[in-house]
């Protein structure tokens, strides 16, 4: 890999390091270990008139990293029919004019801030595709990323979501599917001393929502996210566990499926607060089954 190269991918990861000194001590820590991601290539897509996947990826500003999350899919292109969509929750930053930029997306816009739970929400009645995959703007794809969860979610109408592999940047697995205690609190499936290459796709109690593949039907069926948990946390894990004990259905982790996973390194006392709050909603609402 020349320098080059891996100037662009440290350049992309650092976008999330607010602290100077943090970031040159995490930039010389990157320069060990590397992704293989094309740097030249231009995000442009030839979505599908008849879509079997609607990608939809929700923004709010964060421009540069949506950039890069679409050129990601652009070169690792999948094979089932798929279309691309913006989920932008009115950025004021140069997402605004993203479509005039990258040919072939669509974008659907919220008229206000109306944060992660509801942009989603308001966006996926907009999609043709069969299947929805909801994806956050912080991931980079890898070879078959889209096609093994797709095929995995139509071999057994008893799975109701799929989801990533979820890798660190240099590699090492951050997500296997996760799980909760007996008091929600979320324990993340790490596995040590083995290779992402070696795992085998398995049932888990929920995939986080970064990164998940299910059907717009069970979606509807069970009308999108609860809004109790707006504008964000838990929604996701309230959502696989309604599709597990409302629809009888099954979550899968698909190893086969590997994305790059570069998770913001701050987290507010806003969110904090916000975080525990839905935990105890949560806890009310599913607790019994914990």
């Amino acid at each position: 890999m020349n320098n080059r190269l891996k100037n662009i991918i440290i350049r992309f990861i650092c976008l999330f390091i607010p602290n100077k000194k943090y970031r040159r001590n995490f930039r010389k820590k990157l320069l060990e270990k590397y992704i293989k991601f094309p740097y030249k290539i231009t995000p442009e897509f030839m979505s599908s008139s008849a879509p079997k996947v609607s990608v939809v990826i929700p923004v709010y500003n964060q421009y540069d990293f949506t950039v890069e999350c679409l050129k990601s899919i652009a070169y690792y292109r999948p094979e089932v029919p798929f279309e691309i969509i913006i989920a932008d929750d009115a950025s004021t930053d140069k997402t605004r004019n993203i479509e005039q930029e990258i040919n072939g997306i669509r974008v659907i816009r919220t008229p206000g801030n109306y944060g992660f739970l509801k942009n989603v929400k308001n966006t996926i009645p907009y999609a043709k595709g069969e299947y929805i995959f909801l994806m956050n703007n912080d991931m980079l794809v890898t070879e078959g990323w889209l096609d093994s969860l797709y095929k995995t979610i139509t071999s057994d109408d008893k799975i109701g979501i799929v989801g990533s592999l979820n890798l660190n940047i240099d590699g090492s697995i951050q997500e296997f599917g996760s799980a909760l205690d007996k008091n929600a609190r979320s324990h993340i499936n790490k596995i040590k001393n083995i290779k992402p290459e070696e795992l085998n796709a398995k049932e888990v109690q929920y995939c986080s929502g970064c990164s998940i593949l299910f059907s717009k039907t069970d979606w509807e069926s069970l009308g999108g996210f609860d809004d109790r948990f707006c504008p964000a946390y838990y929604e996701d894990t309230d959502f696989n566990f309604s599709m597990q004990y409302i629809l009888g259905k099954k979550i899968i982790c698909q190893p086969k499926s590997k994305i790059y996973h570069i998770r913001s390194l701050t987290y507010s006392t806003e969110g904090q607060k916000l975080s525990e709050k839905n935990r105890i909603q949560f806890l009310e609402k599913w607790g019994d089954k914990l």
